[in-house]
């Protein structure tokens, strides 16, 4: 949608078209007069599919400033249009996306405009929040933080914001609840049109790298909040209700994100929280929620415990079986040369080998796994069998030529992978022979 905009904005005829449009911020229904119709910026007589739209006056936002566009529809007596979405043209007028639902539409038609409201609301609802957020923000984290983009729309708002490190839960209960405090506080939200330089000096927040006109549109949210925006807005923060952030999360070097919602998609995010809680308890069979704290206190504890008793017994299992696989050791000229093969996965073969490896004291472990129809082999030598001037990727090469695997590592520890074992047993003897 957005590159077709782009698009259409480019065109010559609409590059061309200059008569001005006026926009009105209140959603309230209003006559407008059709001044010009194009069909993907090429201008016509007239519309009887899609096309766009340029009227002398709108109440359709257009998309902008990091806000969505308004939908909606245009009606007269022998028309209807859906308004799916509105851009800027070149010369700043609001340029509608329509699609003719029936009749036609012609410059010169009069339709009266019907803006969504309750999505113009919801909108609304959710910019007037992003801008108590940026203050939160500030407020909790400091005043190193600054906007490095925004969108919002009828489902959520997102805010990018400088900050070098990952936020705290503290720190984000803490914003979230700095936010929902000014809603609960009722404040009126004060619009003014101003001198750039005034409003500058009135305190109002700014965009670094935004370019503003001489005079500039500033929203105040009681004495709470103060910035430049061309957005809509609500006329008291009590309209929000409810403010819930939902992710806190890297977008880059330096930037964070945070997408959050508001009103009753905010109630819904609670209640889900809620419905979960009570799905832990009667897993975990508790019938008061204020125990469930200590409740699963209990059940970590416990699990604790068991992770405990479960890690000795792997021990002792394991000092048995290497014990077992000592008795496989083969002494080569001084050298302590152990074989061992197994079904286990790569991480659990490959600390065996270094486990093994360390209790041996001049010599070197090949270990052979099949899992998952993989085969991985590890090489393991003692610091004295380094210093000898062997190299475990050395013979991990050797082991590769033979079967045709692919791998290598470190002087006192390799690795490698193939598909078949089968000439495994060939490639022990030729490394047997180096010794």
């Amino acid at each position: 949608m957005h590159v077709v905009m782009l698009n259409l904005c480019v065109h010559k005829n609409l590059m061309a078209f200059d008569t001005p449009s006026v926009f009105h911020y209140q959603p309230t229904p209003i006559k407008a007069k059709v001044i010009a119709t194009f069909e993907d910026g090429v201008k016509c007589d007239e519309i009887t599919n899609k096309g766009e739209v340029i009227l002398n006056q709108t109440t359709f936002y257009a998309e902008m400033g990091g806000q969505c566009a308004d939908t909606g529809k245009m009606l007269n007596e022998f028309t209807e249009l859906e308004v799916m979405h509105v851009c800027k043209a070149p010369h700043q007028q609001h340029l509608h996306i329509v699609k003719v639902m029936k009749g036609q539409v012609k410059i010169g038609d009069e339709f009266t405009l019907m803006v969504d409201t309750h999505k113009r609301s919801l909108i609304q609802n959710n910019h007037t929040a992003t801008h108590l957020l940026q203050k939160a923000l500030k407020n909790i984290l400091g005043d190193h933080v600054s906007q490095a983009g925004s969108y919002v729309d009828d489902e959520r708002l997102r805010f990018d914001f400088t900050h070098p490190q990952k936020m705290t839960e503290q720190q984000m209960r803490q914003v979230e609840d700095q936010v929902n405090q000014q809603i609960f506080n009722g404040l009126n939200v004060d619009i003014q049109i101003m001198n750039k330089d005034e409003a500058m000096q009135s305190g109002a927040m700014a965009l670094f790298d935004e370019k503003y006109g001489d005079e500039v549109r500033v929203v105040s949210v009681g004495d709470y909040s103060k910035e430049l925006c061309g957005g809509c807005h609500v006329s008291n923060s009590a309209q929000i209700g409810l403010f819930k952030i939902e992710s806190e999360e890297s977008v880059g070097s330096g930037v964070r994100r945070i997408e959050a919602v508001t009103a009753q998609k905010a109630y819904v995010a609670l209640k889900k929280n809620e419905e979960t809680l009570q799905t832990v308890s009667d897993i975990l069979k508790i019938k008061n929620k204020n125990e469930m704290i200590e409740k699963v206190n209990h059940f970590v504890d416990e699990m604790n415990e068991i992770k405990k008793q479960r890690d000795q017994y792997l021990d002792k299992l394991n000092s048995i079986e290497a014990k077992e696989k000592f008795k496989n050791i083969e002494d080569i000229h001084g050298v302590q040369f152990l074989f061992v093969k197994e079904n286990k996965d790569i991480a659990t073969s490959k600390q065996k080998t270094f486990e093994l490896r360390d209790q041996l004291d001049h010599g070197i472990v090949i270990m052979i796994s099949e899992n998952s129809q993989k085969i991985s082999y590890f090489v393991g030598l003692t610091p004295s069998m380094v210093q000898s001037g062997y190299k475990a990727g050395d013979i991990i090469k050797t082991i590769n030529t033979v079967i045709g695997g692919r791998g290598g590592g470190k002087p006192d520890f390799a690795q490698g992978g193939c598909a078949s074992a089968e000439l495994i047993d060939t490639a022990i003897e030729q490394i047997k022979a180096l010794f």
